[in-house]
């Protein structure tokens, strides 16, 4: 058995063979078996056409239809108008020189022209990014096995 095991395999037992390594049509006397990736495709016979004929009659006979039942189709975005955004019909009492100079005047001061008066915005804002913050820590926290320092939020650099 020793010397069985350890004598040159046949080229079946090889694996990949090449043309060189096997004789000569040595391949069309092989029974080869492999799996086929494509689902058979079914013969169609007149047996199997009368079959199906005969189920499709049977079932409009019986009322059994399976219709498929419709769905309401889901809105993914209803359009909602804005709470802030106001459209204004009327005519503009500034040129459009005018306008552009006040929004440069705005952000080289520092501000956004015409809007966020009160600071509002910006709160809601802040807000966010601290959420934002808390949350990607916690997933951080969840998706890692290893220790990792707690994350420095925006405020704290600026501090």
């Amino acid at each position: 058995m020793e010397t069985e095991n350890v004598a040159k395999k046949d080229w079946t037992l090889m694996g990949e063979a090449t043309t060189r390594m096997r004789p000569h049509d040595s391949l069309l006397e092989e029974d080869l078996e492999f799996d086929r990736v494509m689902k058979p495709v079914p013969v169609i016979t007149e047996e199997v056409v009368s079959g199906l004929e005969d189920r499709i009659k049977a079932r409009i006979l019986e009322g059994h239809f399976d219709d498929v039942v419709r769905k309401r189709p889901v809105d993914d975005k209803p359009f909602l108008p804005s709470r802030f955004f106001e459209l204004q019909d009327t005519k503009s009492k500034h040129s459009l020189a005018q306008i552009y100079e006040d929004e440069y005047t705005a952000t080289q001061t520092g501000g956004i022209a015409g809007e966020d008066r009160d600071g509002k915005l910006a709160a809601e804002h802040e807000e966010i990014t601290r959420i934002w913050e808390t949350i990607s820590s916690k997933l951080d926290a969840l998706s890692n096995a290893h220790f990792t320092p707690k994350a420095v939020s925006v405020r704290d650099k600026a501090a």
